[in-house]
């Protein structure tokens, strides 16, 4: 083996950001809504094990903990299943939702590793009517 295939192969062992990375973004991760705040933060968790993680590839891997990958991979969910999301926004009563959804902007993804190996994330509402009009930008 050369010392690049040796250099390869090691970081894709170790859990290298880069093939994190791919394995995040190929895995198919089933979401679990959890509920939306007065303040308009949407709530889901993901099993760790849908994207190959484990806490032992995430202590591993600070890369993990990073703004970047958090922030990432938080949207690359909302965007998978914005279905999801975009219902919780179709129900919220009139009322409520400039408040909940106009007063505020999404600026950063939070994620915690829990006890039970989920990943936990949370977000601003305001991504998702976003995510919903940003190809209406263009038209209008």
């Amino acid at each position: 083996m050369s010392s690049s295939e040796v250099s390869n192969h090691r970081c894709q062992t170790v859990g290298f950001p880069s093939a994190l990375l791919v394995r995040v973004v190929k895995a198919n991760a089933t979401i679990t809504y959890e509920g939306i705040s007065p303040d308009g933060d949407l709530t889901f968790t993901v099993p760790m094990r849908d994207f190959g993680l484990s806490r032992t590839v995430m202590a591993r891997t600070p890369t993990a903990q990073t703004s970047f990958f958090v922030n990432l991979v938080g949207e690359l969910l909302v965007r998978k299943n914005i279905a999801v999301f975009a219902e919780v926004l179709e129900k919220l009563d009139p009322k409520d939702y400039d408040r909940m959804v106009n007063c505020f902007r999404h600026r950063h993804f939070g994620m915690t590793v829990e006890t039970n190996d989920l990943l936990r994330f949370r977000f601003h509402s305001s991504l998702v009517q976003h995510i919903l009009t940003e190809d209406l930008e263009g038209v209008v």
